[in-house]
């Protein structure tokens, strides 16, 4: 359900250009959609056909950008957006 809805959500961003909430680039949201969803490093990187090394690192810019202090956090923000709690 969550992928399906980030998958819907970018799909209308790239038709607008317009950028993720947050201040995150496209990767950067799609990383923490996957993850989000319970996927680990590991998955996440396997779906996106990159190295868990390239999926941390997206991880780690995008829980800079937010000022959140973990992934967790991260997570749960994304989540609260998704649900219209957050923007």
């Amino acid at each position: 359900a969550v992928a399906t809805r980030l998958v819907e959500d970018l799909r209308r961003r790239s038709q607008r250009r317009a950028p993720a909430p947050g201040g995150l680039t496209e990767r950067e949201w799609e990383v923490l959609g996957l993850l989000a969803e319970g996927l680990s490093t590991k998955e996440a990187a396997g779906r996106l056909r990159v190295s868990p090394t390239t999926v941390r690192r997206h991880l780690s810019s995008a829980i800079k950008r937010l000022g959140a202090a973990s992934r967790r956090n991260a997570i749960e923000w994304l989540k609260g957006v998704q649900e219209g709690e957050r923007e």
